[in-house]
């Protein structure tokens, strides 16, 4: 029965862990950065700006090195809330993305920037740092929407 219930969508739970899939098999090896290519960052300061007050999520600071993958901040509530999301984007295998209905697969959020941006950026808006990293979500034909 769970097939049948409808998301705001109008897409059964089904059809969207079936297109959730799709979109992880065509992205798997595109979005990887490895530790490597990020160690000449360093430790990065980013402000954390809420996408929406409404819903009463924190702002703040957070410093963040995708080299060791440590993050840190004075408001533990941020803190965790990126652990939180990261372990539930671990357990799924993919990390959501905005518009809604969109993701990319999850490998390792703590030391890949375009993962770590997109983690951060499902609730908070990604800091002018990280912007570029956001993955961007296009279209393509056949009705499967993909992030590139």
């Amino acid at each position: 029965m769970v097939g049948k219930q409808l998301f705001k969508s109008g897409r059964s739970l089904e059809s969207l862990l079936t297109r959730t899939d799709a979109v992880i098999t065509l992205l798997e090896d595109n979005l990887c950065c490895n530790t490597t290519d990020l160690a000449w960052m360093g430790t990065m300061k980013l402000e954390l700006k809420a996408r929406t007050t409404r819903a009463g999520w924190p702002e703040g600071i957070i410093e963040w090195d995708p080299e060791t993958g440590e993050i840190k901040s004075d408001n533990p509530y941020i803190l965790e809330i990126i652990h939180h999301g990261a372990e539930f984007a671990k357990k799924h295998g993919y990390i959501e993305t905005r518009p809604f209905d969109t993701a990319i697969p999850y490998k390792d959020p703590f030391h890949n920037i375009v993962e770590f941006t997109a983690l951060i950026g499902f609730i908070w808006h990604p800091p002018p740092e990280l912007e570029k990293y956001y993955p961007v979500y296009k279209a393509i034909p056949y009705g499967l929407d993909v992030i590139v």
